[in-house]
């Protein structure tokens, strides 16, 4: 009974974790894909 008074409120909560968690995700890709060109660049560097 308790489940069908708060649905919303667990509803709101379920799609706030979905959208931080997708965010989050899409930041730590953003970092490795600048850490991967950084280390490229290195590489590159210390090759010349």
């Amino acid at each position: 009974m308790s489940f069908l008074q708060h649905q919303g409120a667990e509803l709101l909560s379920v799609i706030g974790y979905m959208i931080g968690d997708v965010f989050g995700l899409c930041a730590c890709f953003v970092i490795l894909m600048y850490l991967f060109r950084f280390a490229r660049l290195l590489a590159k560097a210390h090759d010349a």
